[in-house]
């Protein structure tokens, strides 16, 4: 291909680029819409979190509604929210989905590299725009907790966590904590 050509065709394809990119940041950000679940049915949502290889990846998980009444099996995130308005986005089934940048911050380090991880998170679990459903779920959080088969608890970074000391890590060998590398006081 002659220079001025293989310029003109670079150049084509840098509008093309351009043009591109323009268009997508000015498209509407599509939003998940949950459905609705069952009150009788003791329904809940539980969040299948996507695999990554590594930690950079985009944040993906979706839902799958299931009932308490059939035993499901997944793990719940104890956690601390933080500021509600400091917020990341993460997929979920493709929408964006905004959460507290603490909530972002456990997804990330609790996800795993091969296959999907099934944890209970209130903040993805409860629509939070609805309060009737919010009341009824926040009213069955005790039975959700009692039927995962594990609590994770999440304070925050390690480096934000200040009182965690080598003998609390060394003598905590009877909660799911030590396995993440969280070590609370109180699980001694």
């Amino acid at each position: 291909m002659p220079a001025a050509s293989a310029c003109s065709h670079l150049h084509s394809q840098s509008i093309l680029t351009k043009r591109s990119l323009e268009e997508i940041t000015h498209m509407e950000p599509k939003h998940y819409a949950y459905q609705k679940l069952v009150e009788d049915q003791y329904q809940i949502r539980i969040p299948h979190i996507g695999a990554a290889t590594t930690w950079h990846e985009e944040i993906s998980c979706h839902l799958i509604t299931v009932s308490l009444e059939d035993s499901p099996q997944f793990e719940a995130l104890s956690y601390v929210w933080g500021d509600a308005n400091d917020t990341l986005s993460i997929q979920l089934k493709g929408d964006f989905f905004p959460v507290t940048r603490n909530l972002e911050a456990a997804i990330r380090r609790l996800r795993m590299k091969t296959e999907e991880r099934v944890i209970w998170i209130d903040q993805l679990c409860i629509n939070q725009a609805d309060a009737a459903e919010k009341s009824i779920q926040v009213a069955m959080m005790p039975r959700i907790y009692k039927s995962c088969k594990e609590v994770i608890l999440w304070l925050g970074e390690i480096e934000a966590v200040n009182e965690i000391t080598v003998e609390d890590a060394l003598t905590c060998n009877t909660c799911s904590c030590r396995r993440y590398g969280y070590y609370p006081r109180t699980c001694k």
